[in-house]
């Protein structure tokens, strides 16, 4: 597929007239996207039927988040062969935030215009996108096993700490998994921020698949570490 491009600077003057009116404008029916806003809609339908009949536990918003990803993950990989190089393009999400699904993306953050274009790393289906391809275990059902217990937190640590050089794929995905066995009162001490704010730092010193043992021995010694810190504390 080619996908269209909506630039900043556009964004923004469409955003104006949005704020003004205080309301977003709806699909504008343009035939090359008329599946995927039926499809992305019909997934928005089912999450939310999913909470409404749920006694969640956690965070609506999480499992919204996690929910809509996944299905907007599947899709775009399996149906519309979304690339990785197209997923870096902020300006293909900014287009379908504002032209193919701004109601959606107003009904999960109301006018707010980082979500929609402003900041490349909180475009919002931008970000729960990278967010399921940098977790990615093989298969919906077991990448939302090792997510489900996770937060808003652990989306704004992963998709906006990329490191140095960019992301590290296969080591964000053997973090996910390996961070999912942890106990789960540490998941919820901070313990994934700390992580990834000192990776980030090691990895200018360290490459994780260079390691002795390997990005899962890496990982494993990470988590260790600062689960040993935090029981001392």
């Amino acid at each position: 597929m080619k996908w269209k491009n909506l630039s900043k600077s556009n964004a923004q003057q469409l955003f104006i007239n949005w704020t003004n009116n205080n309301v977003v404008r709806q699909f504008n029916g343009e035939s090359i996207y008329e599946d995927l806003h039926s499809e992305l809609v019909t997934i928005h339908r089912n999450v939310t039927i999913k909470i409404e009949e749920s006694n969640l536990k956690g965070s609506i918003k999480y499992f919204y988040d996690l929910h809509f990803g996944l299905d907007l993950y599947m899709l775009m990989k399996d149906k519309y062969k979304l690339t990785v190089r197209d997923a870096s393009n902020d300006e293909i999400w900014i287009y379908i935030s504002m032209n193919v699904i701004p109601h959606i993306v107003e009904e999960r953050w109301g006018l707010a215009e980082t979500r929609f274009f402003k900041e490349s790393r909180r475009i919002w289906l931008k970000t729960i996108w990278w967010y399921i391809h940098l977790s990615w275990n093989g298969s919906k059902e077991s990448t939302l096993q090792i997510l489900s217990s996770l937060t808003t937190d652990e989306i704004l640590q992963l998709v906006e700490r990329p490191g140095p050089y960019g992301y590290r794929v296969s080591f964000t995905r053997e973090l996910m998994r390996q961070f999912n066995e942890i106990d789960i009162e540490n998941k919820n001490r901070g313990l994934f921020r700390k992580i990834i704010i000192f990776n980030t730092a090691r990895v200018r010193m360290v490459e994780p698949s260079l390691y002795p043992g390997g990005i899962e021995k890496y990982v494993g010694e990470l988590i260790t570490y600062f689960e040993n810190t935090l029981q001392r504390a």
